[in-house]
C-alpha cells in the first residue's frame, strides 16, 4: 500500500505558507511550493518544513546578516584599541569594518567579528612588547623562565621554562602573560584525578588509576559479569560507561532480572511456575578451549547443581554457538542444553504462539499463558 502524503497546504512555517505540492524529490520526498511573508515563492521539501530547517525564501538570512553588520560600535573599547567609526567599505565577505585608535595612538581597520570575538586587542604594539620585553627569571605561576628558547614563523617568542614539579617546557610569551599556561601540564592532571577507587559506576568498580594519557584519568575496573576493562574517569562519573558492554545484552525485564533473550526469560517463568528454584549467569566455568583460557556462565543454576543453557534455533544460533557448552559437557559438567523443540514441550506452548502473545500483551501475558498451559 502506498504511503499516505501528509497534506501541509495552508500551513504555515515561520514566514512560509504552504501553497500547493509542486513534486517529489528524486528520492521521492514531497516538494511544497510555499508563499513567504516577503511576497517570493519558493519549493521547499516537505522534511525542510516539519524539521524547521528552512522558514522563509531566504529573506530572513539576509537580515541577520545586514544587522549583524549595521551593529554600532562606535566608541566601545576592545582591549587597547577604541571604535572611531565605520570603515566605507565591507570586507568581500560582506563583513564591516571599523577604524580604530589604539593606546600607542595608531590608526587600525579592523574586522567587526575580530573585535567582538577578541582576536584583534591592539593596532600589534602589545605582541611587539612581549617580544622585546625579557622574561628570564620571572615566575608564572608554577613556571620558572630560564632562558629564550626559540621564535615561531610569525615571530612569537617561546621561553624554556621549569616547572616546580622539576619538568621543562617551552612556553609563547603570550601564554605567559595571559596566564594561560601556568604550569607543565601537572596542575591540570591533579585537579582531574578525583579518588574513585572502589566507587561503583552500574555494574563497574574502579580498581586504580592506570595512567592520565591525552590529559584523562583512565582507571582499571571490575565488571559485575567478571570482565576487567579500563574506562576514562569522566566516563564513569557522568554515567556513560556503566558496564564492560555486557549491560546492552541484556533487553529484558523480569521479575527484578534482566535477561539476554525472550527464551531465557519464559523458561524462567516455567521454573516459577514449578516452584524450581534458579540462579541466572550466577555459576562461572573455567575452560581451556580450542588453546585459550575463556569464562563461560550457563544461562540457569538450578537449585540441585544442575547447569541449563539455552538455545536458539540451528539456523539462527548456529552449531558454532552450541560449541562451547558442548565442551563443557563434555569435559563433565552436569550441563543441560535446552532448543526449541525441548523448550516447546516443557512450555506446553508454541513458541511462535508465545511471540504472538508478547506482541499483544508483554511478559506479563506470556507469564499467564505458561501458567495456565501448565495447570492443564
Amino acid at each position: 500500500m502506498a504511503n499516505r502524503i501528509r497534506d501541509l497546504t495552508g500551513q504555515v512555517f515561520g514566514r512560509l505558507t504552504v501553497i500547493r505540492q509542486d513534486g517529489r524529490t528524486p528520492s521521492g520526498q514531497v516538494i511544497w511550493l510555499c508563499r513567504c511573508d516577503c511576497g517570493n515563492e519558493k519549493s521547499v521539501p516537505s522534511t525542510y518544513l516539519v524539521s524547521k530547517q528552512t522558514s522563509s525564501c531566504g529573506c530572513l538570512a539576509k537580515e541577520t546578516t545586514t544587522k549583524r553588520c549595521l551593529d554600532d560600535l562606535t566608541g566601545q573599547v576592545f582591549g587597547r584599541l577604541t571604535v572611531i567609526s565605520k570603515d566605507d567599505k565591507n570586507s568581500p565577505s560582506g563583513n564591516s569594518r571599523w577604524k580604530c585608535q589604539c593606546e600607542c595612538g595608531n590608526m587600525k581597520t579592523i574586522l567587526s567579528f575580530h573585535l567582538k570575538q577578541g582576536k584583534t586587542r591592539s593596532c600589534g604594539c602589545y605582541r611587539r612588547e612581549l617580544r622585546v620585553n625579557d622574561l628570564r627569571s620571572m615566575r608564572f605561576g608554577r613556571l620558572t623562565v630560564i632562558d629564550e628558547d626559540c621564535r615561531s614563523d610569525r615571530d612569537s617568542v617561546y621561553w624554556m621554562c621549569r616547572c616546580d614539579c622539576g619538568q621543562f617546557t617551552s612556553v609563547a610569551a603570550g601564554n605567559l602573560h595571559s596566564g594561560d599556561i601556568t604550569s607543565c601540564g601537572c596542575y591540570r592532571r591533579e585537579t582531574l584525578i578525583n579518588d574513585i577507587s572502589g566507587q561503583r559506576f552500574g555494574k563497574l568498580t574502579a580498581l586504580s588509576l592506570i595512567d592520565t594519557k591525552g590529559g584523562h584519568a583512565h582507571w582499571s575496573c571490575r565488571c559485575d559479569c567478571g570482565k576487567i576493562i579500563t574506562a576514562r574517569g569522566g566516563s564513569l562519573t557522568s554515567g556513560q560507561r556503566v558496564s564492560c558492554g555486557c549491560y546492552g545484552k541484556y533487553k529484558h525485564d523480569w521479575n527484578s532480572q534482566r535477561f539476554r533473550s525472550r527464551w531465557e526469560v519464559w523458561l524462567s517463568m516455567w521454573y516459577d511456575v514449578n516452584g524450581i528454584g534458579w540462579g541466572y549467569e550466577t555459576t562461572k566455568l573455567h575452560l581451556n578451549f580450542r588453546g585459550r583460557d575463556i569464562t563461560y556462565r550457563p544461562d540457569f543454576t538450578l537449585d540441585n547443581g544442575t547447569m541449563v543453557e539455552v538455545k536458539g534455533r540451528l539456523r539462527y544460533a548456529g552449531f558454532e554457538s552450541l560449541a562451547i557448552p558442548n565442551f563443557a559437557v563434555s569435559m563433565g559438567y552436569d550441563l543441560m542444553i535446552i532448543q526449541q523443540p525441548e523448550l516447546e514441550a516443557r512450555l506446553g506452548l508454541k513458541l511462535s504462539r508465545l511471540q504472538y502473545i508478547y506482541a499483544k500483551s508483554g511478559l506479563p501475558g506470556c507469564y499467564d499463558a505458561i501458567l495456565t498451559a501448565t495447570s492443564r
